[in-house]
């Protein structure tokens, strides 16, 4: 068994998703959107990036206590992705190391 965490950044919010499953199956478990109140870009960014980091460090705890792996992925903004120069390698997903 594994827990994806996916983040689909952007500027004005960011989505993200918790899915769990194994070889044959997965599952959402939960989703939702980072919307940081009005502000400049960088206490906007600011809020963002504390929320996402809240996100990451619940879903660690998680699996930790369920022993399972957690893989992180990102999104690559849809200005990046259309880039020439943006390879698979970059918009990959992370394993992170579980506790």
């Amino acid at each position: 068994m594994f827990r994806v965490l996916a983040f689909d950044p952007s500027m004005t919010m960011t989505g993200y998703a918790v899915l769990e499953g194994t070889a044959c199956a997965e599952k959402l478990v939960h989703a939702g959107v980072i919307r940081p109140s009005k502000g400049n870009l960088a206490e906007r960014l600011l809020a963002m990036a504390d929320e996402i980091g809240a996100q990451v460090d619940s879903e660690l705890s998680a699996c930790a206590k369920a022993q399972v792996p957690l893989v992180l992925a990102v999104e690559m903004p849809a200005a990046k992705a259309r880039a020439p120069s943006a390879s698979f390698a970059q918009r990959s997903a992370l394993t992170l190391p579980s506790y």
